[in-house]
């Protein structure tokens, strides 16, 4: 469809630009929705949602995530201000007006450090636009931040899934309903897997809606519902159908499940090694998206790489400050197996508290820390009490422990010494 209007609001400021690379941060804002009807907001959510997306394929971009970046548009605060709170150079807001067919998206970028507008643009036409306006707002934005894609990153950012809006539509209404969802949010979890399957009314090959299925089925399986009765092969299963119809990141995350899982409830095969090798497919796909960051330093400590894992969560936490509290996780787990037991007992221990953990094994990487750290007293309680809630069947040893969540031997060696200093009876399987 012929566009009705394109308008260059603002001129490049080549003068004042600095090219990123990974230095200066890229903070999108959550696109304001203009629309008469305030369920709209939905899709200006999924418009501004779909730039970090983009922008989070291109390497030389590092942007902040929505999680974070979301949480300051309704804030009374300058750009300047939210820039230094997120730790950003460039901020990207926005608007959408959608009314009927009729679309406009309004976009901006500042360079917070100068105060100056890099780049604005106006987007009129129709909702069937809304692709080609995404490409060439993508475009804009790279090209006034003198980033340079690759012919591959060009391949991978302007790859949308699909074409129709009607099947976006929907999509956005599932992501945005899975992003905004509490624990355990039966209704909410229901609703975004009825949307994904709404958008595959529309367009039946549409990757991501796939994936979004096997991710909703994920998050509820591993935190709301039983795991079991081969619901976990439906989730994988709509992973690898994604998988058939287009490389996505979001297929790869699910996929890797299926081979780890530090959701100790959740039977899945015990190959970290797997898991790694698909959030690799992932993060070349997404190179800057903080949550498969995450995610693969939640794996690289199970194939003896604690110092990469390490590295990863620090990173994942500079570009999402305001992380969920998952991240602390890995987090924790990094900090012991790099020797900082006082940090890792200092995340872990509000977190484990916080999410009521009373008997998971998370509670033995707690105890390792405490002990490791010199504060045998508060391990030896809490061994006690953990040992009294052990969930699973079976001797309450270390191997036990082991048996569920089995570091590498250099790691399991320095884990095993703090439980057993803590309390741990030591088990005739231990080795």
């Amino acid at each position: 469809m012929i566009l009705i209007g394109y308008f260059l609001i603002g001129q490049y400021a080549s003068n004042n630009v600095s090219p990123p690379g990974h230095l200066a941060k890229v903070a999108v804002l959550r696109f304001k929705n203009l629309s008469p009807d305030p369920e709209q907001q939905f899709f200006a959510d999924g418009i501004s949602e779909d730039l970090i997306t983009d922008l989070t394929k291109v390497a030389d971009v590092p942007v902040v995530s929505s999680t974070s970046s979301f949480a300051y548009r309704q804030a009374d605060l300058s750009i300047a201000q939210i820039a230094e709170k997120l730790g950003a150079r460039y901020v990207i807001e926005g608007s959408v007006r959608r009314h009927a067919k009729a679309l406009r998206i309004s976009v901006k970028l500042v360079d917070a450090n100068s105060d100056s507008q890099l780049w604005a643009g106006r987007f009129d036409g129709s909702s069937d636009d809304v692709f080609a306006f995404q490409d060439q707002i993508t475009s804009k934005v790279t090209s006034a931040l003198q980033v340079i894609l690759t012919p591959s990153e060009q391949k991978v950012v302007f790859d949308r899934g699909t074409r129709n809006v009607d099947a976006y539509d929907a999509f956005l209404r599932g992501m945005r309903l899975l992003s905004s969802r509490q624990a355990m949010d039966i209704d909410g979890n229901a609703k975004a897997i009825q949307a994904f399957k709404e958008a595959l009314t529309h367009d039946p090959d549409y990757p991501q809606a796939y994936a979004g299925i096997g991710w909703a089925q994920w998050l509820s399986y591993s935190s709301i519902s039983e795991f079991a009765q081969g619901k976990q092969e439906v989730v994988f299963a709509n992973a690898k159908k994604s998988l058939e119809l287009g490389n996505n990141a979001l297929a790869h995350r699910v996929l890797s499940r299926k081979y780890f899982a530090s959701v100790t409830h959740v039977q899945t095969e015990k190959e970290p090694g797997r898991a790694l090798s698909e959030l690799d497919l992932a993060i070349a796909l997404e190179p800057n998206n903080p949550d498969i960051l995450a995610d693969r330093a939640d794996v690289l400590p199970f194939v003896g790489k604690s110092k990469q894992a390490l590295d990863e969560i620090l990173r994942a936490i500079k570009l999402n400050p305001d992380h969920p509290d998952w991240y602390f996780r890995p987090y924790g787990i990094a900090l012991l197996l790099n020797g900082q037991f006082e940090k890792a007992a200092n995340i872990l221990g509000p977190w484990i508290t916080q999410n009521k953990i009373a008997y998971d094994t998370h509670q033995a990487w707690h105890i390792a820390a405490l002990s490791l750290a010199g504060r045998r007293k508060e391990a030896k309680e809490l061994t006690a009490q953990h040992l009294n809630n052990m969930w699973f069947e079976g001797p309450k040893t270390m191997y036990a422990f082991q048996k569920i969540w089995p570091p590498p031997i250099k790691e399991r060696d320095l884990v095993r010494r703090g439980l057993r200093d803590a309390g741990f009876p030591a088990g005739s399987n231990l080795d």
